[in-house]
């Protein structure tokens, strides 16, 4: 992994793409400034240019200033904290405190266009959870209000002494307030992403619409796509004991939004899985790896193209010669027929594929995960000694990770909570032996003081996420 190293200021984007469109366009410079005019005269007439007033636009009060701040430096700076790191030398991984907004411009120095996945578990705009109010004005300043350390934001409401703010539907811009939260962090978001990175988004009913919106906009509409995530599919207890009281129906499933730096650019994984089928499962010659089931090796007679990709005459144990267009190349059948997974028959019947069913293949992701419960998150947790409030479960994490990253690749969580991210990190670097590297932002936010965390010693987030690394580094070892 190469060294990256961190100054004082955050890049300047807006700076680079001028420079890069005085080069692109240098007719278009005028004393060294960019002549909007010139420019419209050298774009031309094509249809790709909107000059017309009223236009297809997704917007909201705030939205102007959001825009804004995505494009401001910060003259910020992260501090190393030594004495609090494990393997410091060797990891090369990041967990940082902070507002993660301040925190993704100073990572645009470093990691401009280098991190392979992001997922984030934002607030879910339900009226309770905790919103960032940005001052756009002074970043300590606002640093200090969303610590708890000082107040100078309305209609705010005070518990245990801590200052915190919610954003209730009473407010009057109960979704400018989240979007103007999220529109700036997502900008700068997909800057650190690869060409063929990806970022991964949990939500539910209350801002998915608005969420898609402006992912669109930011990512492009040909690069959003939406999973659905059935939460309750992989709990053995859903549907048992005291039913929760609905009027309608209950929701059993929340959303993942899936958006691509460049989706021509990003093939997704398929990571190994044990075939779930409702087949029945043999063993016709005694294979001492146990049941398998025959899948096809060949096209049909009528359908093999005798100018097609690997047709050729097969000669079987008998002798006996079967001209098709096989699935694989003939140097690949005699590997599969070496480990014994062709089956012959009598030896005069076309040869088939030996599909073992406790062997793991290659699965396709689908749009609809399922198999994985939110109670898993808790029960995850549990493991290392930790509470939380509704973690995501490591299984769904993981799940993203693998079927976007390879190896060496960075792994960013600027909502990470819990840090559910760190731990799907180390153990998919364990199981695969990778050596990709998380970077995690986490505000700290101070825990209730009525909570088994904060009774257990946690007086702010950060500290479970960081006890819950260590002790997940510590069982892997």
């Amino acid at each position: 992994m190469e060294e990256i190293k961190l100054d004082g200021k955050s890049e300047d984007i807006v700076y680079d793409n001028i420079q890069k469109l005085k080069k692109l366009f240098p007719e278009i410079v005028n004393e060294d400034k960019i002549d909007f005019e010139k420019l419209e005269e050298t774009l031309g007439n094509y249809d790709e240019i909107d000059t017309s007033k009223e236009r297809y636009n997704f917007t909201w009060p705030g939205k102007t200033d959001a825009i804004r701040e995505s494009q401001k430096q910060s003259t910020g700076t992260l501090r190393p904290c030594v004495e609090e790191s494990k393997d410091w030398d060797s990891t090369q991984n990041l967990y940082i405190e902070g507002d993660n907004l301040e925190v993704l411009k100073l990572l645009q120095k470093g990691y401009y266009g280098k991190v392979k996945c992001i997922y984030i578990d934002p607030p879910y705009n339900t009226g309770k959870d905790f919103v960032y109010h940005d001052n756009y004005k002074d970043n300590l300043e606002n640093y200090l209000e969303l610590t708890g350390q000082v107040s100078k934001v309305e209609g705010e409401r005070e518990s245990n002494g801590i200052k915190l703010s919610t954003n209730v539907e009473s407010d009057g811009r109960f979704h400018s307030n989240w979007l103007n939260m999220m529109y700036p962090r997502l900008k700068l978001a997909r800057n650190l992403l690869k060409d063929d990175g990806v970022i991964f988004i949990s939500i539910d009913d209350n801002e998915v619409d608005n969420l898609r919106k402006i992912c669109d906009e930011i990512f492009d509409e040909i690069n959003t796509e939406l999973m659905v995530w059935d939460k309750i599919s992989g709990n053995a207890n859903a549907g048992s004991g005291k039913m929760k009281i609905t009027h309608r129906f209950r929701k059993d499933h929340e959303y993942i939004l899936v958006c691509y730096k460049n989706k021509s650019k990003t093939f997704l994984n398929k990571p190994l899985r044990i075939k779930e089928t409702k087949n029945e499962y043999k063993n016709q010659d005694n294979d001492p790896r146990g049941n398998w089931i025959s899948s096809e090796i060949c096209k049909s007679e009528a359908k093999s193209n005798p100018n097609g990709k690997n047709f050729f005459g097969l000669k079987t144990p008998t002798g006996k010669i079967i001209e098709r267009q096989w699935h694989f190349s003939l140097e690949e059948i005699k590997e599969l027929d070496k480990d014994n997974r062709i089956y012959w028959g009598n030896g005069e019947i076309i040869p088939l594929l030996k599909k073992f069913v406790n062997e793991p293949r290659p699965m396709t992701p689908s749009s609809v995960i399922n198999g994985i419960s939110q109670t898993d998150g808790n029960v995850n947790l549990k493991e290392y000694g930790l509470k939380f409030d509704n973690p995501k479960p490591v299984d769904l994490i993981k799940w993203f990770i693998e079927i976007s990253i390879n190896d060496n690749d960075y792994i960013l969580d600027f909502f990470s909570g819990s840090a559910t991210t760190a731990e799907s990190v180390i153990e998919i670097n364990a199981i695969n032996i990778k050596n990709n590297k998380f970077i995690l932002v986490q505000l700290p936010e101070k825990t209730n003081e009525k909570s088994d965390a904060h009774k257990e010693g946690f007086k702010n987030i950060c500290e479970i996420g960081k006890e819950r690394i260590r002790r997940a580094g510590d069982m892997i070892v």
